[in-house]
């Protein structure tokens, strides 16, 4: 009797402890997968943005890298264009001291030859932008061409050679944009007193 009782308290125990036992474990199971997703789904945001993030940077040196070499083109024509104003007027004085014209005449020459080659340097970067991934960025597109210098230059006088000037129906502004996947990069030069570069918003149209 004594054991008919002992073996229903420890059946009836071992039930108890599995149920009990059972509704512990089945919970956790559900927690410990949903902090598994949660952390799987993290990683993967991460990755994402650590891949666009590094994108948008080479973005960004691709068209600061860009913008650097453009102003240097043309902040050396405007120099050139100063120290032409500067050559001339020594040639109109030199009219009493005709013996140094030949001289001024020559440096006059070599500042025309020197604007010659930023303009053709100007051209070939256009060429690049347009036909190489200067940038090494794969899949990157480029939509927008680097615009054409609007410089004349003045007709010659009875000094010589004259400045080159930008048209006037034209602002004088540039735009640089890149796009790679969904992110962009944008940026103006401006003539102020000099060409100074900043940061601008894309143009969103050219892409439909």
């Amino acid at each position: 009797m004594w054991n008919s009782n002992r073996n229903h308290t420890t059946k009836h125990f071992r039930v108890y402890t599995q149920t009990k036992g059972g509704q512990f474990f089945f919970p956790m199971i559900l927690i410990i997968l949903s902090c598994s997703s949660f952390a799987f789904g993290l990683i993967i945001l991460m990755q994402h943005w650590n891949s666009s993030v590094k994108l948008q940077l080479d973005l960004n040196r691709c068209i600061i890298n860009k913008i650097g070499d453009l102003k240097k083109i043309l902040n050396k024509i405007e120099d050139s264009n100063k120290r032409i104003l500067k050559i001339r007027a020594l040639l109109l004085a030199a009219q009493i001291r005709p013996e140094i014209k030949p001289a001024l005449n020559a440096l006059l020459k070599s500042q025309i030859i020197l604007q010659i080659f930023q303009l053709n340097r100007w051209k070939i970067h256009q060429i690049k932008w347009v036909l190489h991934n200067s940038c090494n960025i794969s899949g990157h597109k480029i939509p927008i061409p680097i615009a054409s210098l609007k410089y004349s230059r003045l007709p010659p006088d009875f000094i010589g050679e004259n400045i080159l000037v930008w048209e006037k129906s034209d602002p004088q502004k540039l735009r640089i944009q890149i796009k790679g996947g969904r992110l962009f990069a944008a940026a103006l030069l401006e003539k102020k007193t000099t060409w100074k570069a900043h940061w601008t918003k894309p143009i969103w149209a050219i892409y439909r």
